[in-house]
């Protein structure tokens, strides 16, 4: 079986020219709001002071040269190690808490709610993919896991680092050692814990009901622990659970399995060996996008391509990500170099469970902001064409099934079939002081959202590119 999200990163996507015709589908119930935690109360026009987020190659740096006597240097990523121990730690942060890893993880995926909870033709979780709202709400996503990791003690002023995922260092070195040490020191004190970003223990049994009821492919019992490449998460069947341990048995040593991961790192980043470019040209590629429409998703790109064969979207480097970090092997293909390596990084229903998917879409909204100051779309961004493919749910579906060969997925939890999504469509589940949805005309001015929010990236690699003779016209 290939998922609906591995369609996606496979980029197994036909779309078609125009929108089929359907008779109109019920939408979805609203979700009541949920807690305050979700909060962000992003409106333009600030003068509070703007935080910045920080390169993570540059606090790796920073912390691997701190010397006593007091270690000033490592301070800052010890700051954010120690955030995210805290929202991570069942004994601190009870799973059910909105602080808590687990409640925001599944946002995005598992465990899921709604009409997607059984139907394959809906999604179960939050996130948008494969339509105009995917910079938006990963965006307001990372807002609110933000808040939450501001909630742990004395990290009241931590900021989200962003893995620079087309720097000099990742096309080395690949991932950051802070994001696959099993342990961290603490310099200041000399203590030393399990690293918390590393991989995540799941809490609760996932139980997946979308498949029919003897292929729960993505299940997984309590106490599950994320992983990837080149291992495997796949234990929802019987015979998955027998190739996992198998294939899992033949990667036994944390170390060599993490060169060999910092090894896949490199080629998607820096060879032609799984797609037409490497994935760092993708990204350099997707800052010419012509317009938000078809910079912010594969779906609306795919459309484009076919009068300008260059347009590049951001989630098309994105989704390689993904599969570098998790691979995908799967029903007969692999995408990688080992056969029955699936990391939860390569599959939708998981990838929020994973650490490393947050310091990843940090620098997706990096690549967002550049693109938006290359195109002077700091303050507005603009979906003109209601009927342009990526602009609903389930485009070219307007009512169920849903064609996975077509559609990367269908409504998620809060949309309809029919919905025509924008910069002012709500981005569930994020919610403002008034119990109003959060939408991306919102969150779109970053230095200037209001209630502690605003922001801004420290230096970048792409930072050279966005050049003033590299700017365009609004």
């Amino acid at each position: 079986r290939v998922s609906r999200l591995h369609s996606l990163f496979l980029g197994i996507v036909s779309i078609m020219s125009q929108q089929t015709s359907g008779a109109a589908s019920k939408g979805l119930a609203v979700p009541p709001p949920e807690t305050k935690i979700h909060t962000v109360v992003p409106v333009s026009g600030s003068s509070a002071p703007v935080r910045v987020r920080y390169n993570l190659w540059d606090l790796q740096h920073q912390y691997d040269a701190a010397k006593g006597p007091d270690f000033a240097g490592a301070i800052p990523l010890e700051k954010v190690v120690r955030a995210w121990a805290y929202i991570t730690d069942p004994a601190k942060v009870d799973p059910k808490d909105p602080r808590s890893f687990f409640t925001i993880g599944g946002y995005h995926g598992e465990p899921f709610r709604g009409p997607g909870e059984t139907d394959k033709n809906y999604w179960g979780g939050y996130c948008a993919h494969g339509n105009v709202l995917f910079p938006l709400w990963h965006r307001a996503y990372l807002l609110n896991l933000e808040k939450a990791l501001q909630s742990a003690p004395g990290c009241e002023d931590v900021m989200q680092p962003f893995w620079d995922e087309t720097s000099t260092d990742s096309a080395n070195l690949g991932i950051p050692p802070v994001l696959t040490s099993q342990t961290f020191t603490f310099k200041t004190t000399n203590e030393t814990i399990t690293n918390p970003l590393v991989s995540y223990q799941i809490p609760v049994a996932l139980v997946d009901q979308t498949n029919t009821p003897n292929v729960p492919v993505y299940s997984t019992p309590p106490k599950h622990n994320t992983v990837r490449f080149p291992l495997s998460t796949l234990v929802g069947t019987p015979q998955d659970q027998k190739n996992t341990e198998i294939h899992n048995a033949q990667y036994p040593d944390h170390d060599a399995n993490v060169q060999m991961l910092n090894q896949n790192i490199r080629n998607w980043l820096t060879t032609t060996m799984y797609r037409n470019a490497s994935v760092h040209d993708a990204f350099i590629s997707c800052l010419d996008a012509p317009n938000y429409t078809v910079f912010s998703n594969t779906t609306s790109a795919a459309e484009a391509k076919k009068t300008d064969p260059k347009v590049t979207s951001l989630e098309s480097p994105h989704n390689s990500m993904h599969l570098a970090v998790g691979s995908y092997s799967y029903g007969g293909q692999t995408i990688g170099p080992v056969i029955g390596a699936n990391g939860d990084m390569g599959e939708n229903n998981t990838a929020g469970l994973d650490p490393i998917f947050y310091f990843h879409h940090c620098f997706i909204d990096y690549v967002f902001w550049k693109w938006q100051l290359a195109h002077n779309n700091t303050t507005h961004l603009d979906v003109p064409d209601a009927s342009y493919p990526g602009t609903t749910p389930s485009y070219p579906a307007t009512a169920p099934p849903l064609d996975p060969n077509k559609s990367v997925q269908g409504p998620a939890e809060g949309q309809g079939w029919e919905d025509q999504l924008g910069v002012n469509s709500p981005l569930y589940p994020f919610i403002k002081d008034d119990n109003t949805y959060i939408t991306g005309a919102d969150i779109i001015d970053i230095p200037n959202l209001t209630g502690g929010r605003a922001y801004t990236y420290g230096p970048g690699s792409l930072d050279g590119i966005v050049s003033p003779d590299r700017v365009f016209a609004p």
